[in-house]
């Protein structure tokens, strides 16, 4: 910074828009001694060195903004994960746990319906075991009825009525 002298300083009165002379051997940026690296002999400022040529520099670029694509790209498609690599360690377990519970409920299944024949079976082997020993019963009991009935009587019952003979007229 500047301080404005008696002639006028850079906007000031003297409109000559140079700066003042400071203290003895002082230069006028206000810095005593040598000043940074963009200070000259002649104490002024001198260019920046240029870029130093960095080898293939080209190439570097263009692998840069190659990898930056990827990664856009990577994030795009895959959420928020870093890359495709870290969900791909997750989508086995994924997928083997759906066959797994797959298999469980099938197997679950099968097991409800084999059980639920074997019932069945069983229930119609009682029904027709229910139905022979009532039509045994039954068979037993008419046995019995003939039996009693020809017990009682032992006279041959008549075969038939004599008839009478026909009308003719």
């Amino acid at each position: 910074m500047t301080v404005p002298g008696p002639g006028g300083g850079p906007g000031g009165p003297g409109g000559t828009g140079a700066a003042a002379p400071g203290p003895a051997g002082v230069p006028p940026g206000g810095l005593a001694g040598p000043g940074p690296a963009g200070a000259g002999p002649a104490g002024g400022p001198q260019p920046p060195a240029p870029f130093v040529a960095t080898p293939n520099a080209e190439r570097y670029l263009l692998e840069a903004d190659s990898l930056r694509r990827r990664q856009l790209r990577s994030a795009m498609l895959h959420g928020s994960s870093r890359t495709w690599r870290d969900r791909r360690r997750i989508w086995p377990a994924v997928i083997a746990g759906i066959i797994l519970s797959a298999i469980i409920a099938a197997a679950i299944a099968i097991t409800g319906t084999f059980q639920q024949q074997q019932r069945l079976r069983d229930q119609e082997r009682r029904e027709r075991q229910e139905q022979q020993e009532q039509f045994e019963q039954e068979r037993r009991q008419q046995q019995q009825q003939l039996q009693e009935q020809q017990q009682q009587s032992p006279e041959p019952a008549p075969e038939e009525s004599p008839q009478t003979p026909d009308r003719q007229g």
